[in-house]
């Protein structure tokens, strides 16, 4: 069920792991990625449902990769969807303030969710909002098994060692 204004919790990592409850998932269509309660996103297979997996920390944590934004010291966290979407809101509690991490993957123009429609250019979007004091974010995008980054006009392209082909782009319109 629904709740529009969950309780915060601790984020607990068992043996180094999430648990399945403290994992949101977002989708769109094509593939989809697991999002944590503590900003990670430990699961995402790219360009669709069946390729290899780009993050995979939720099989290995060491070795698997994630794209993390949190707070540093983070506290406590909680997530909600905005209703009737697929959009995840990730708030994040430090001991200076509050974040909102805002994850989504964005729909393709002309993408058909009833069939199994090739896909195109595939967007996640991550937004971060400060709610409340100042916040120190940790950012950390690091591919299973490695990848080459470059410097762009921008932002940064980031190539996943094990995924030939597929172009990662990172911007920001915040310090950095």
């Amino acid at each position: 069920m629904y709740d529009p204004d969950p309780p915060f919790r601790q984020v607990r990592r068992p043996d180094g792991y999430l648990p399945l409850e403290d994992l949101g998932l977002i989708g769109d269509g094509t593939t989809a990625a697991l999002v944590g309660l503590d900003g990670t996103i430990p699961w995402m297979c790219l360009p669709r449902f069946d390729s290899d997996p780009v993050f995979c920390g939720l099989l290995d944590h060491a070795r698997g990769g994630h794209f993390t934004v949190t707070p540093e010291n983070l506290r406590e966290a909680r997530q909600r969807y905005e209703p009737d979407t697929g959009v995840l809101h990730t708030e994040l509690r430090s001991d200076t303030g509050l974040v909102r991490v805002t994850d989504a993957l964005a729909l393709r123009s002309g993408a058909d969710l009833s069939d199994d429609a090739p896909s195109g250019r595939g967007e996640l979007v991550r937004s971060v909002l400060v709610l409340e004091g100042r916040v120190r974010l940790k950012v950390e995008m690091e591919p299973r098994g490695g990848a080459d980054a470059h410097q762009l006009y921008s932002g940064l392209e980031v190539r996943p060692a094990r995924s030939e082909g597929l172009r990662l782009h990172s911007a920001s319109c915040g310090p950095t």
